[in-house]
């Protein structure tokens, strides 16, 4: 799981400029949400952008969110400063020649929002080889020595989420934990690009409001690729975790078909360990592990079980 925050790209091709024009390798990123997303924040020149969809001073139209490049780093500094009462955490995976993306998304307020949240979740892709008209000065790293194109990275390819600008979210006091799942069958959105599932990732955030609103908390991550069974230990069954979510204690259950050798740790959103559970040898049979997080603040945590034919991960929520 990543938990990449505070800065999330989506590259939304529209307008004159995305209508192909018969230059050398040259391809139509074009998408159906791409025209509304681009009539609802109203760039007046190209390349324009919106920095979490706020409108500011350096709108290219007045009302709208639309800013030119000499703007974002000004307007990106002061956003990513900005607090949120709401931690994200998504999952993207995919089985071998599956042809699907599973995503799974986790949320939990740390703070009281104001009434009703919006989930929005997109798919983009990555390395997109194809003509772009300046990008000699700006990043010359990103050539393609093959072929002399551009690899073009963050390239909206569709929206998950249904209305396409966010999903009611109502359970958003503090202490509330939601979950949102989507299997995404990988289609091909317009007729020149080829959708390649290793190059997939899944951006999530949330807004306040219904519509082109400011974001409150944006998460990536990439489609990352799996085996059926890989990593998961075959010699212990029945893992069961409870309460989760839980208050103040849980107790991780597990059966196991031989003795052996295992250890425990727990990890926080950041990836800092927080609870470690040395490795020793567990006997046959049903065993069991406590966890005391009545030290720790609220939030989502993981625990990461080490075996010795194998390792899982599970997701534990600690409500206070």
């Amino acid at each position: 799981t990543d938990v990449l925050t505070g800065l999330v790209i989506i590259g939304n091709h529209a307008g004159s400029y995305a209508n192909p024009g018969g230059y050398p390798g040259e391809k139509d990123f074009r998408t159906n949400e791409g025209a509304s997303i681009n009539g609802l924040s109203g760039p007046a020149g190209y390349p324009a952008g919106n920095i979490n969809r706020e409108i500011t001073n350096y709108a290219q139209n007045s009302g709208k969110t639309a800013m030119s490049r000499g703007s974002w780093a000004t307007v990106g500094g002061s956003v990513i400063a900005e607090s949120s009462p709401l931690n994200l955490a998504v999952e993207a995976y995919y089985y071998t020649g599956s042809g699907k993306i599973q995503i799974y998304v986790e949320g939990y307020y740390t703070a009281n929002s104001s009434g009703s949240d919006y989930l929005t979740v997109a798919v983009l892709q990555d390395n997109i080889l194809a003509y772009q008209s300046d990008y000699g000065p700006y990043y010359p790293g990103r050539i393609d020595p093959g072929t002399g194109l551009y690899k073009h990275m963050d390239v909206l390819r569709t929206y998950l989420t249904s209305p396409v600008l966010g999903e009611e979210i109502t359970t958003t006091s503090q202490g509330d934990f939601f979950t949102w799942t989507k299997e995404y069958t990988v289609a091909q959105v317009g007729p020149d690009i080829v959708p390649v599932i290793e190059d997939m990732k899944v951006v999530v955030f949330m807004t306040e409001d219904a519509g082109f609103s400011p974001v409150i908390t944006a998460i990536e991550t990439d489609a990352e690729e799996r085996t059926v069974g890989i990593n998961e230990p075959t010699s212990m069954k029945n893992l069961n975790i409870y309460p989760n979510p839980f208050q103040q204690s849980t107790t991780i259950k597990f059966n196991l078909d031989k003795d052996q050798r295992i250890a425990m740790n727990f990890y926080d959103m950041t990836g800092k360990i927080v609870y470690q559970v040395p490795s020793k040898v567990y006997s046959q049979g049903y065993q069991q592990v406590s966890f005391d997080g009545s030290g720790l603040q609220g939030g989502m945590y993981y625990v990461n079980i080490i075996a010795e034919d194998g390792m899982m991960t599970r997701r534990l929520i600690l409500n206070k």
